[in-house]
């Protein structure tokens, strides 16, 4: 994993914006294993972007749009992911622990294998996202939106609290 600095990864934004624009100007980023950790990345645009395998780890991501990002495989454990949107976006295995998820749109998203642990959710739009085998063990999903949720074979425990409303909610183990 190679670590990226604050210019470049500008650069790549820079770019990337150009690209969501006009697909014939710019180029679409592609920060796949790349190492973003501890970057100050408050509100950059990644939507549509490729960010497999990259390190995210403590960065500031507030306000930051990866709707419809593949991020797959990729780690936000302890990143401020305050008010972030991951609408639509591919979270497969994502290491997403100790990070804070709190406002956060994760509507549609797919987290299959996802790693929650110690997350809180508060106030997060989870609404029809695919949490299949996530670990969810100490996440507070209180006052979240969480209509439609796939929870098949995720990973709970007492210390997991579920939202009050459980009406659209189905847990299997």
């Amino acid at each position: 994993m190679i670590k990226i600095t604050q210019e470049e990864v500008n650069e790549v934004v820079r770019l990337h914006g150009l690209w969501l624009e006009d697909s014939k100007t710019g180029k679409r980023a592609n920060l796949n294993g790349e190492d973003l950790s501890s970057l100050d990345l408050k509100g950059f645009d990644f939507r549509f972007a490729s960010l497999s395998d990259a390190n995210f780890r403590y960065a500031n991501l507030r306000f930051a749009d990866f709707s419809h990002a593949y991020l797959g495989y990729s780690i936000f454990s302890g990143a401020y992911l305050h008010n972030a949107d991951f609408s639509r976006a591919d979270l497969r295995y994502v290491d997403l622990s100790r990070a804070d998820l709190s406002y956060v749109n994760l509507n549609n998203a797919d987290l299959r294998g996802a790693d929650l642990s110690g997350v809180d959710l508060g106030k997060a739009d989870l609404s029809y996202a695919n949490l299949n085998n996530a670990d969810l063990r100490r996440v507070d999903f209180t006052g979240a939106d969480c209509k439609g949720v796939i929870w098949y074979k995720a990973i709970y425990d007492s210390t997991t609290v579920f939202p009050d409303f459980k009406d659209d909610m189905i847990l299997k183990d």
